[in-house]
């Protein structure tokens, strides 16, 4: 039987001194610290547990740009400690918000000197928080599997028009980037490559307050590159408005492929604009929610939960990608951007409904196509600043393609 539990804990910083990361405009120009909060930031926490597959998942959203990887292992491994289980059952995920601080671990620096992570801040201070940050995650793990109940699945997909494609080819076989259609309308911009928005929901079978899942895949950066507002950008106040449509608070937001998708409403720095973006996507996701019964009986059958970790050994570095199915329902996650153009040709082949979610224990920049890297342009400049390679991004793309189907070997359905 497949049992889940939900908590949150506020992750918003106390410290005006504490500097924003996500663009390297305000390090650049010297824009240190943060000008207070617009909303708060949050760890929402999601634990699965199922009878049958003797498991469980923790599975850790948190409202920052990146999580790097030596503060993911930090992380991962203090909440596995608290509740005795193994770290690779531990999976944290940045919901790439570029409106919040960066929690850092103590000791050896991970890869946070690449540009868009530099703040000018205090370390210490940042280290600080990262404390703080841990603490609460490790709280919150603790809280959600002390409420779990049992429940049945749901999903439904549906097209959204949230995001568009911000490279926008030139004549020259090169791409110019579209970062706002309101400040560059001599460019038109095609839509997403992958414009599917999921819901994941989990029904507790005594009644009660339903378990939501969404994931799309566009980049939080309705705030722009001048604001030094806290905020969790239009998924957090997405999230805020579906927990109201669909009156539950246990709602999580993950990060979708979106390497390359910018939101409709982009970098203007208007509150109007994070306003009118997510009450799009609450009611895109609500519309999905009322399509959840028509669907027929809920999913069910044994072994309802599974976790697949594979290890990617690269030229440069070495890392993990995840797999969770979920009922029916695969969530392939990666330390990547990956460009949601690869995550649609992944969905295409995959034997049953797949959730690709970036950012996902660590972070190792942008994943481009094969197109993107005969283009070049800023996905691609970072991605070899940071060591990845046209063939890295081939080898990553075949193992989530293969994690794909290997954990929906596993589905059953009634």
């Amino acid at each position: 039987m497949l049992r889940a539990g939900f908590a949150r804990e506020t992750i918003t910083p106390d410290s005006r001194t504490l500097s924003l990361v996500g663009y390297d405009f305000r390090n650049q120009a010297g824009m240190r610290g943060n000008a207070g909060v617009l909303d708060d930031l949050y760890i929402r926490c999601l634990y699965l547990n199922d009878d049958e597959a003797r498991g469980s998942v923790v599975l850790l959203s948190i409202d920052i740009c990146v999580v790097l990887n030596d503060y993911a292992n930090e992380v991962r491994s203090s909440v596995a400690a608290a509740l005795d289980i193994p770290p690779a059952q531990v999976v944290i995920h940045a919901t790439h918000t570029h409106s919040a601080p960066i929690p850092r671990a103590h000791g050896r620096a991970g890869p946070d000197t690449v540009a868009p992570l530099e703040t000018g801040a205090n370390s210490d201070e940042e280290r600080a928080y990262g404390d703080t940050v841990r603490e609460r995650a490790v709280t919150a793990a603790i809280r959600a599997r002390g409420h779990t109940v049992p429940v049945d699945v749901y999903h439904a997909e549906g097209v959204t028009a949230l995001g568009y494609n911000r490279r926008v080819p030139d004549v020259n076989g090169g791409v110019r980037m579209c970062w706002s259609r309101e400040s560059q309308p001599d460019l038109s911009p095609r839509p997403s490559p992958d414009p599917v928005l999921s819901v994941l929901v989990l029904r507790p079978r005594g009644g009660g307050q339903d378990f939501v899942l969404w994931s799309t895949g566009v980049h939080p950066v309705t705030l722009g590159k001048t604001s030094r507002l806290v905020s969790a950008d239009w998924p957090g106040s997405a999230t805020a408005s579906i927990s109201e449509l669909l009156g539950t608070d246990r709602v999580l937001f993950l990060q979708g492929a979106s390497g390359e998708v910018h939101p409709q409403l982009a970098t203007g720095d208007t509150l109007e604009d994070l306003s009118h973006l997510a009450r799009c996507a609450a009611g895109e996701v609500s519309l999905l929610y009322r399509r959840l019964s028509p669907m027929g009986a809920p999913y069910g059958g044994n072994g309802q939960l599974d976790l697949s970790c594979e290890r990617v050994e690269l030229s440069n570095s070495a890392f993990e990608i995840v797999g969770v199915r979920v009922g029916p329902v695969a969530i392939v996650m990666s330390p990547y951007e990956v460009f949601a153009s690869i995550a649609s040709a992944i969905r295409a082949e995959a034997p049953g409904p797949i959730i690709p979610v970036n950012l996902t224990n660590g972070w190792y920049g942008y994943l481009p196509d094969t197109d993107a890297w005969q283009q070049g342009n800023y996905e691609v400049d970072i991605a070899r600043e940071l060591g990845t390679d046209p063939e890295d991004s081939e080898s990553v793309s075949n193992a989530l393609r293969a994690m794909a189907h290997q954990v929906l070997r596993g589905m059953v359905v009634e």
